[in-house]
C-alpha cells in the first residue's frame, strides 16, 4: 500500500512539475515574426513606397528586448544590413510588453533588391525576416517574401531539391578594412551541402572575353577544396586592383556540376565610405 502510495505521489509531483513548466513558458514571451510586401504611404513627402514590411508580435505575458532586425535568405546563415538604406520603424533595442506588444519596421524593397543582386548575383531574391534577441537568439518569420517580383515565395519541389542537391555560395560581400588595413572580399558557404574545389582570383570582366595581363600586383588566385555551410573565405583586396574595372571569379564544385559567379570590385572610395558609415553604427550601437 505505501509503495502504491509512494508511486502516486512521485506521479503527481511529475504531473505539477511538467504542468508549472508549461505554464511558466506560457506566461513569458511569445514572439512571431512576419514578412511581406506592400505599397506603403504616403509620407510626409507625399509619396508612395513599395516596401518590405518586417513586423513581430508578442502574444505572451512576459517581456523581450529586440536587439536587431533584418532579412536572411532561407538557406543561409549571413542576413542583409539596413545600414545606410531606407527604413521607416523604431529604432533598436526596442522593449515589447503586453502593454506594447509589437513592432514594425519597412523596407525599401527597390533598394533590398538592388544591393542584394548586386552583393550576390545569381542568388535567388527569397528573403525571410528576423529578430535577434540579447545573447544572439535569432527568431526567423515562418513565410518568405520574393523580391524579384515573382508571384510566389513557395518554392517548387524541384527548387527544393536543387538546393539541397547543389552547394550554395555567397559571393560579392565586403568586410571593411580596419585601421588602415585592405578590404576584404567575402566568399560564404550557405547551401546545406558543402562546396568544393572552390577557386577565386581576378579576371578582367563578367563574360570572360576580355584578354590580356592584370596590373601588376593584382594578382589574387584562392584554393580551398571544401567551403562548408557557415564557413567563408575573406581575401584582401590588393592595392592595384582598385579602379581597373576588375571582377573577382568564384567557381565551386557541387555534384559534378561547375559553377561560376563574377562579381565587379567597387571602387576604393565606395568601400572606405561603406566602411567609414560601418564605424560610426558600432560606435552609435
Amino acid at each position: 500500500m505505501e509503495t502504491a502510495l509512494s508511486i502516486i505521489a512521485i506521479i503527481v509531483s511529475v504531473g505539477t512539475a511538467a504542468f508549472e513548466a508549461v505554464r511558466w513558458k506560457a506566461e513569458g514571451a511569445k514572439l512571431a515574426v512576419t514578412a511581406s510586401t506592400a505599397r506603403v504611404g504616403p509620407f510626409e513627402t507625399g509619396e508612395m513606397r513599395s516596401c518590405i514590411c518586417v513586423r513581430v508580435v508578442n502574444s505572451g505575458r512576459g517581456t523581450v528586448v529586440i536587439r536587431d532586425w533584418g532579412l536572411i535568405h532561407p538557406d543561409s546563415t549571413l542576413s542583409t544590413s539596413t545600414w545606410g538604406r531606407w527604413s521607416h520603424g523604431p529604432a533598436t533595442p526596442v522593449v515589447l510588453s503586453p502593454e506594447n506588444p509589437d513592432a514594425f519596421w519597412k523596407l525599401d524593397l527597390h533598394e533590398q533588391r538592388q544591393s542584394l543582386e548586386a552583393e550576390h548575383p545569381g542568388v535567388p531574391l527569397i528573403l525571410q525576416a528576423f529578430v535577434r534577441l540579447p545573447g544572439g537568439k535569432m527568431v526567423r518569420s515562418t513565410n518568405q517574401v520574393a523580391i524579384d517580383g515573382s508571384s510566389s515565395a513557395r518554392p517548387t519541389w524541384q527548387e527544393r531539391w536543387n538546393r539541397w542537391r547543389d552547394a550554395q555560395v555567397f559571393v560579392g560581400a565586403y568586410r571593411p578594412g580596419q585601421d588602415g588595413n585592405p578590404h576584404r572580399f567575402v566568399v560564404a558557404g550557405a547551401g546545406p551541402r558543402a562546396a568544393r574545389r572552390v577557386i577565386v582570383d581576378l579576371v578582367r570582366d563578367r563574360d570572360g572575353t576580355a584578354r590580356g595581363p592584370l596590373p601588376a600586383g593584382a594578382q589574387t588566385d584562392v584554393r580551398r577544396r571544401i567551403l562548408r555551410r557557415g564557413k567563408d573565405l575573406a581575401i584582401a583586396v590588393p592595392e592595384p586592383a582598385y579602379g581597373e574595372g576588375l571582377h573577382f571569379r568564384v567557381r565551386w564544385q557541387s555534384w559534378r556540376r561547375h559553377h561560376e559567379v563574377r562579381s565587379q570590385l567597387p571602387d576604393r572610395s565606395t568601400l572606405d565610405a561603406a566602411a567609414e558609415e560601418f564605424r560610426q553604427q558600432r560606435q552609435g550601437s
